[in-house]
């Protein structure tokens, strides 16, 4: 009987040794620590114009020297995410990119720095681009006006197309109204006489209560500044009944809402 008990107790001592050695627990195995950088991002033009470069700049606090970065880009309404770059951080752990704005698509730029498995990323950096289009584009037009037609013109001998031309070649005043639309924030046109006026014809064309004195040979460039979707920008034109005025492919600066 004494035998057997000490068997059974030798036993039970056996099985508790191994119990011990295969109960120790998985969490002694050391687990990847994820560290605590964070990634900044500015740019130096939120609102360019099509053909502009803007700067992408910012930094990781305290990420290791030399690690790499990537600049992503994302159009809108598209969900992914597109790596169009990559960079080295600086000795103080900041990077520099550059990007040509070569369409005039909304967009938001991040930075992403990858390592060890984790990633950390900025935040977005959106950008609305603007450009120049023909007046008739996102809203625009011209609206209320008497003296004046679409067509072609040709000033100094060269070719202005869908401009604005003095149809009434009385010596009255002209005049059109122009709305800019709720995206658009500007108005550009060539003012000047059409080729076809007798040599040394003169006129007067006003845009926005601003007066230009034009020729015939001569071509002068204006910009307006001005966003009121519904307060019109009145244009007039003065001049002899044999000297057409003519407001050369008149353009609108503009951002696409729905690109």
């Amino acid at each position: 009987m004494n035998r057997v008990m000490s068997r059974c107790a030798a036993l039970g001592v056996g099985l508790a040794l191994l119990g011990a050695v295969t109960s120790t627990p998985t969490s002694a195995v050391p687990r990847l620590h994820r560290p605590t950088y964070s990634v900044s991002i500015i740019l130096s033009n939120y609102t360019p114009e099509v053909g502009d470069t803007i700067k992408v700049t910012g930094g990781v606090t305290h990420a290791p020297t030399n690690e790499r970065v990537q600049l992503q880009v994302q159009f809108r309404k598209h969900k992914h995410w597109k790596r169009i770059d990559t960079a080295r951080l600086s000795n103080k752990g900041t990077y520099k990119f550059k990007v040509n704005i070569d369409t005039n698509r909304t967009r938001s730029y991040r930075v992403v720095m990858l390592r060890a498995g984790f990633e950390w990323i900025s935040s977005g950096a959106k950008v609305h681009v603007w450009e120049w289009v023909p007046v008739g584009q996102n809203g625009s037009g011209f609206g209320l006006g008497s003296g004046f037609a679409t067509a072609d013109a040709t000033m100094a001998g060269i070719l202005y197309p869908h401009s604005l031309i003095a149809a009434d070649t009385s010596g009255r005043d002209k005049s059109i109204d122009f709305y800019s639309g709720v995206y658009c924030y500007g108005f550009r046109a060539g003012l000047g006489v059409s080729d076809s006026s007798p040599a040394g014809a003169t006129a007067v064309i006003t845009v926005g209560g601003q007066p230009t004195d034009v020729a015939r040979g001569v071509v002068k460039t204006i910009e307006v500044p001005f966003h009121d979707a519904f307060v019109p920008l009145i244009i007039t034109a003065t001049g002899n009944g044999n000297t057409p005025q003519v407001i050369g492919s008149p353009e609108t600066f503009c951002k696409t809402p729905n690109t």
